[in-house]
């Protein structure tokens, strides 16, 4: 395909409202200006906005909301999703956490946890400090590794798509 827009990983990049149309058998998109001339059934429309609306998402195993079964997803999947910037994240924990349940992390990055160090269980502690120790990223005081520039390093490759963060939906089967 072509470069139709400008994109950014800075959120407050898009300055108009835009819309583009995905049509069957084409790997373009089209302005909805240009709907018109081009062939092929719309099958999907996106819609870019200015300034940021963060979703709210459910994890629902019923259709009460007031059900037990039913749990607020918190700002951790915002910051996987690039929704939330990157250098305002101060605690990446939850996050490596919520991805780990997801991705093999320890097969991507080809980590191999020191038992001594991190124990035998696998946690965001143990990722992020393996990793940490990988890169040799270590702190001035007192030379331990530097578990936040591990995270947020981590953070910025799903972010940029080197690692797939997806999931099934809640009642899929």
């Amino acid at each position: 395909g072509h470069k139709i827009v400008s994109v950014s990983r800075t959120p407050g990049h898009t300055k108009h409202w835009q819309t583009h149309l995905i049509r069957e058998g084409s790997n373009q998109s089209a302005c909805k200006n240009n709907e018109e001339k081009q062939p092929g059934r719309v099958v999907a429309e996106l819609v870019d906005s200015p300034g940021l609306v963060f979703p709210v998402i459910w994890e629902d195993h019923s259709s009460d909301l007031n059900n037990d079964s039913t749990r607020f997803i918190g700002r951790n999947v915002y910051e996987l999703c690039g929704l939330y910037p990157i250098p305002q994240i101060r605690e990446t924990y939850s996050a490596i956490r919520v991805l780990a349940e997801h991705v093999q992390l320890e097969r991507i990055y080809n980590l191999k946890q020191d038992v001594d160090s991190y124990g035998p269980e696998i946690s965001p502690y143990a990722i992020l400090g393996t990793y940490a120790d990988k890169k040799g990223y270590t702190l001035s005081k007192g030379g331990g590794p530097d578990l936040h520039r591990a995270g947020l390093e981590i953070l910025r490759d799903v972010v940029d798509g080197y690692v797939l963060f997806a999931y099934w939906p809640p009642g899929y089967s």
